[in-house]
């Protein structure tokens, strides 16, 4: 209850965008990596829904960590925040098979976010250049910057769905607050 559930047309709309975008950027890829992902691309769309929808409903099963995240921020310093940050903006694709390209996108859309809790200025540049994205995605033309763009961009809509509930956090001042005691 701390971060309370988005509404669910404003989250339907936003993920049907992406799915759109996730689907255009399957059927639009080269020859070469839709050979390369047509099984597991096969396996999503498996239960007759487009592998797109299925990409981001994966995506939006990930929102509960996303709301975790923003209550932990509220208690992180700032050497914490970066270090959390860095650590989980990497390249994943030792996690990945190059069969599973969609599914790493996926997962890298979500990570991208981890970067609006961080101080890095340039978030694109810093995430490009710390994934290997641009070798897997960019210069293969399995995605073009400008898709990458608007798929962060909604994946950001997607994520300014949730907020903190301030309600549930007391307000300290100076004059309720404790000194510590001395042992």
């Amino acid at each position: 209850g701390w971060v309370p559930l988005a509404a669910p047309a404003r989250l339907a709309a936003i993920a049907a965008e992406i799915a759109a975008e996730l689907e255009a950027a399957i059927a639009t890829a080269p020859a070469a990596i839709r050979t390369l992902t047509a099984v597991d691309v096969d396996e999503l769309a498996s239960d007759g829904m487009p592998a797109g929808v299925v990409l981001a409903r994966l995506l939006l099963a990930r929102m509960p960590d996303y709301q975790a995240n923003l209550v932990a921020m509220r208690f992180l310093d700032e050497a914490e925040r970066e270090t959390y940050v860095r650590h989980n903006v990497r390249t994943l694709r030792p996690l990945y098979p190059p069969g599973q390209l969609w599914r790493l996108l996926i997962r890298y859309l979500y990570e991208y976010q981890y970067l609006g809790f961080s101080a890095v200025t340039d978030a694109r540049a810093f995430f490009v250049g710390s994934t290997w994205l641009d070798a897997d995605f960019f210069a293969t033309g399995a995605l073009d910057e400008a898709r990458f763009d608007r798929l962060t961009a909604a994946v950001a809509r997607l994520c300014a769905c949730y907020a903190v509930d301030e309600s549930r956090f007391r307000r300290r001042d100076a004059a309720t607050e404790r000194a510590p005691r001395e042992s």
